[in-house]
């Protein structure tokens, strides 16, 4: 069965979303570094050493999913539904806060992760979509 296009271009986000995670570690990692040269607050490079290690995790967690996704496996579909309402929810919730705090900085990047983040949520649930997903695995794939 043929991989549509929509999945293809949510497993292209999806790899995005990861490269920003990895750049995320970056500046986690590197940031507690700066903070334990200058010998600064070590419990600040405690939390950014954290921030460090969630980021990497996510960004594996993310291109994982990506590769799923480009292979039509159940589970990535599952994977990225959650990942994407928790993004959603997240993204909902600060442009709340931002609206409740007078505070429109970043309100125009929030309502666009809203609105991609609902359209490819609204796409992975679509019935049709759902179908390429349920195909059984052939013998001679490598069953990631």
């Amino acid at each position: 069965m043929e991989r549509p296009l929509g999945v293809t271009l949510v497993a292209i986000l999806t790899s995005l979303w990861g490269i920003f995670a990895v750049a995320g570690a970056f500046e986690g990692f590197t940031g507690a570094g700066l903070v334990l040269w200058s010998k600064g607050q070590r419990g600040n490079a405690a939390v950014m050493i954290a921030v460090g290690v969630f980021s990497s995790a996510l960004a594996v967690l993310l291109i994982r999913v990506s590769w799923g996704l480009l292979n039509l496996r159940k589970w990535a579909r599952t994977l990225t539904i959650l990942l994407t309402g928790i993004a959603l929810t997240s993204a909902v919730v600060s442009l709340i806060a931002d609206a409740l705090s007078g505070n429109w900085k970043y309100s125009s990047l929030m309502l666009f992760a809203i609105c991609i983040n609902l359209v490819a949520l609204l796409y992975l649930l679509r019935l049709r979509v759902k179908e390429h997903f349920t195909t059984p695995v052939s013998v001679e794939s490598p069953g990631f």
